[in-house]
C-alpha cells in the first residue's frame, strides 16, 4: 500500500479555508490567512530562533495599483529559507477575487511597524502556540506525506574516509565504505560527521500549519495556472525539476537580497506583475472543475 491508511482523503483547499474562517480565535484565525495569502510557511507568520526575524510586520504591506488601475495588496514576506529576503505576494483588493485581503490589509495597518502574530512569550513559544491552535482548528482532518528522503547525521572515524573531495554545489563530500565493498559519496557535515541519505515512508499526517502551504501551493498551479517560476517568486522556493528552462542569472534575481521592503518596493511590485493577472479570477469560480464526470 501506498500510505498505512487508505480510509482518509486529502481536504480540498476551501475545506481548509472555511475550518480557518470557523476559527473562534481572531489572532491565530488572521495568521492563518496570511500564511494561506503568502502560500507561506509557519515561521512566516510568527517568527522562530531568537529574534523572530522572518515574522510579519505591519509596515511590510502596501497598497498598490496593478498597471495603475487595479487595487491590490503586496505582502511583502521575508523568506525563512532565503536568507530573510523579501518576496512580493500581490493579491487583488476587490473581495470577488480573495475576500481576505482586505481585512489582512486593514489589520496590518492597525499593527504598523510591529509585528502582526505573537502567540506566546518568547518567539519560539509563539510557534509552538499556533503551531497547536492550528491543528486544532484542522481536528479531524489529514494530508498525505509522499515518500521523502532526509539527511541523518552519522559519526565515523577519519580512518573509514577513502576519499575527499568537492560537488558540484561546492560541498564538501567524503568516500566512505559503509557496506563492505560498496563505497559511496557522502556530504560531509564535520570533519567526524557524514549526512546519511535515509527514505521516510508515506504516510497520512494530521493536519497542521504546513498543510496551509501545500495546499496554497497546489490551488496556485490548478487553478491560477501558475507555472514553476511564478510559485517559486511566490512561496519562496526553489521548484527542482520545473525550472529547467530558465537561466541561472534569472533564477538568482528571483530572490534578490533585499533587506529592506519600503526601499526596493519598485522591484518588488515588478518581480509580482509577472505573476499577478492569474489571480483575477472569482473566488467562487475557481475551484471549479472544467470537466465533468458522465453517469
Amino acid at each position: 500500500m501506498l500510505y498505512s491508511n487508505d480510509s482518509y482523503s486529502r481536504p480540498s483547499y476551501l475545506e481548509l479555508r472555511e475550518r480557518i474562517m470557523e476559527c473562534k480565535d481572531d489572532s491565530v484565525r488572521l495568521g492563518m490567512m496570511y500564511q494561506d495569502i503568502i502560500c507561506g510557511r509557519e515561521s512566516e507568520v510568527c517568527g522562530s530562533g531568537v529574534d523572530g526575524i522572518y515574522a510579519a510586520k505591519g509596515s511590510n504591506t502596501f497598497h498598490v495599483k496593478y498597471l495603475g488601475e487595479i487595487d491590490a495588496v503586496l505582502f511583502a514576506n521575508r523568506s525563512a529559507k532565503r536568507k530573510g529576503f523579501f518576496r512580493p505576494c500581490m493579491v487583488p483588493l476587490n473581495p470577488e477575487y480573495e475576500p481576505w485581503t482586505k481585512e489582512l490589509y486593514d489589520y496590518s495597518q492597525e499593527i504598523g511597524d510591529d509585528f502582526c502574530f505573537i502567540f506566546g512569550p518568547s518567539w519560539k513559544s509563539s510557534m509552538r502556540v499556533y503551531r497547536r491552535e492550528v491543528s486544532k482548528c484542522f481536528k479531524g482532518l489529514y494530508w498525505p506525506r509522499v515518500e521523502y528522503t532526509k539527511s541523518e547525521p552519522r559519526k565515523i572515524k577519519r580512518d573509514d574516509i577513502l576519499r575527499e573531495s568537492v560537488n558540484q554545489n561546492n560541498r564538501q563530500v567524503a568516500l566512505v565504505e559503509m557496506i563492505p565493498g560498496k563505497p559511496r559519496w557522502f556530504t560531509m557535515k564535520d570533519e567526524h560527521t557524514i549526512l546519511v541519505p535515509i527514505k521516510v515512508p508515506s504516510k497520512w499526517k494530521p493536519a497542521s500549519t504546513h498543510v496551509i502551504r501545500k495546499s496554497k501551493e497546489r490551488h496556485l498551479e490548478l487553478y491560477h495556472d501558475f507555472n514553476g517560476q511564478q510559485v517559486s517568486i511566490y512561496g519562496g522556493w526553489t521548484y527542482k525539476g520545473k525550472d529547467a528552462g530558465i537561466s541561472d542569472a534569472l533564477k538568482h534575481y528571483r530572490h534578490d537580497p533585499i533587506i529592506n521592503a519600503q526601499d526596493n518596493i519598485d522591484l518588488l511590485i515588478k518581480t509580482a506583475e509577472t505573476y499577478f493577472e492569474k489571480l483575477l479570477t472569482p473566488q467562487t469560480g475557481n475551484s471549479e472543475n472544467k470537466s465533468y464526470v458522465v453517469k
